[in-house]
């Protein structure tokens, strides 16, 4: 959400161009790449859940999507190390696309197994109210810093710190939610060596 707000600022600081729609334009391109490899996302890690645990690939998601986020942050720009800056950049939008295709859905799958029979539905509401929470705080974290700071700055580097606050909220999240409990039985898990594993990604592609 941050990455589509902040597509003027972030278009010209990795695609420069005379033309600064034409730069936005193509950061929103990078941008469209990870809703392009969310389906791959939801199928292979959701296969993976299936296999070796849900507790385990949900943190592996937000641990790509915090790490990811933390990396555009921080990311050189193409004055600094040119064309090499863009394509940090679309393979942090293809990871983070891959992330994001697994972790709603995976998060309310697991909390619904964990919770009493009778209250799947109001869990799996709150997951969805905290999804679209999260939505709503990304448009006022970039709100509050063009606020805050002037266009220079969020044109300068003021545009990176909505992206640092995005990924400490995802480190938080890992740090909160490694303490869950797996759902699956151990008999599944023991069942599920990495040799099927494998296989099962090798039949989905």
């Amino acid at each position: 959400m941050v990455f589509g707000l902040l597509s003027a600022f972030i278009g010209p600081k990795f695609f420069p161009s005379q033309d600064p729609t034409a730069a936005t334009l193509n950061a929103l391109a990078v941008f469209a790449v990870g809703f392009a490899f969310r389906p791959l996302g939801g199928v292979l890690l959701g296969t993976f859940a299936d296999r070796i645990g849900r507790r385990k690939v949900m943190l592996w998601s937000i641990m790509m999507m915090a790490i990811t986020t933390l990396i555009i942050a921080l990311c050189p720009t193409y004055q600094q190390i040119g064309g090499a800056a863009g394509v940090i950049l679309l393979v942090c939008r293809i990871v983070q696309g891959i992330s994001t295709g697994v972790e709603a859905p995976l998060s309310t799958a697991h909390a619904v197994e964990l919770v009493p029979v009778g209250r799947e539905g109001f869990v799996a509401g709150i997951i969805s109210f905290f999804v679209n929470s999260g939505i709503l705080l990304a448009s006022l974290v970039s709100y509050l810093c063009s606020l805050m700071l002037s266009g220079a700055v969020m044109a300068d580097w003021g545009w990176r710190v909505p992206f640092i606050v995005g990924a400490i909220f995802g480190f938080i999240v890992v740090y909160l939610r490694r303490t869950l409990p797996e759902t699956m039985r151990p008999e599944e898990l023991a069942e599920n060596s990495s040799k099927a594993v494998w296989a099962a990604c090798a039949s989905i592609g």
